[in-house]
């Protein structure tokens, strides 16, 4: 699970309750739930490394795919097993989530986006483009959502798109970005409600989508309202 910028891990206890919607949804389904991981890619507050590796941040992008699966799985025992690992963010924290996934679906074939950019982006006066790949067009397009799904198709991957109504900046890139996952071959939900850019909004966010991600890492089934917004592999 990953947070926004500013931001941190704590967010989603924080201010998105994460802990009392995983304990909730585990108490209905017999203690049953996933292990919920706050990784930490950006390294500050204010730090947003947009999950690459970088020269002048880090590998932040090796640091989700290698160093954080592997302590979960010594720390808690969690499952190796293809398909049980999902990823999830919020903000910046949502374009990781899905440009992971699109980059390395046999770690992550489940993401949840919610109100996620379509593009790796940086804050005025920063410059991804120049900050994160050195000015290296080709390096950045690998990481542009927008590009690989025009370029690439991705029928084994799965995502849950989630943005607020009044959430002017980020709901235009959302829709777009989920239409063309659809069209990739994506098994692709998506869901739009009142709501705006903040935790009040992500918090049901994670509320929403908690049950379709267990089914998809096949700890409960899969939840009947998860047809009024997701449409299958291919549709």
């Amino acid at each position: 699970m990953l947070a926004g910028v500013p931001g941190g891990p704590s967010d989603w206890t924080r201010a998105g309750s994460a802990d009392r919607t995983a304990d909730a949804f585990a108490a209905g389904h017999g203690g049953r739930a996933p292990i919920l991981v706050m990784a930490d890619p950006m390294g500050s507050f204010t730090g947003d490394t947009e999950c690459v590796d970088s020269t002048r941040f880090g590998r932040a992008e090796d640091y989700l795919l290698t160093d954080v699966p592997a302590f979960v799985r010594q720390r808690f025992g969690a499952s190796a097993a293809p398909g049980s690992l999902a990823v999830a963010g919020l903000s910046a924290g949502g374009y990781c989530a899905l440009m992971l996934s699109l980059r390395h679906g046999d770690v992550f074939p489940t993401f949840a986006d919610y109100s996620g950019t379509s593009q790796p982006t940086l804050d005025a006066p920063g410059d991804a483009l120049r900050d994160l790949f050195d000015g290296d067009r080709q390096a950045f397009d690998a990481h542009d959502p927008t590009v690989l799904l025009r370029t690439n198709r991705y029928p084994g991957l799965a995502g849950w798109f989630e943005v607020g109504e009044q959430d002017e900046q980020f709901r235009a890139d959302v829709h777009r970005v989920a239409e063309e996952a659809l069209r990739s071959g994506m098994a692709t939900c998506v869901r739009t409600r009142p709501g705006g850019h903040d935790f009040a909004f992500w918090a049901d966010a994670f509320r929403d989508s908690l049950p379709w991600l267990s089914a998809r890492l096949g700890l409960t089934p899969v939840p009947p309202e998860a047809a009024d917004v997701c449409a299958p592999a291919g549709a």
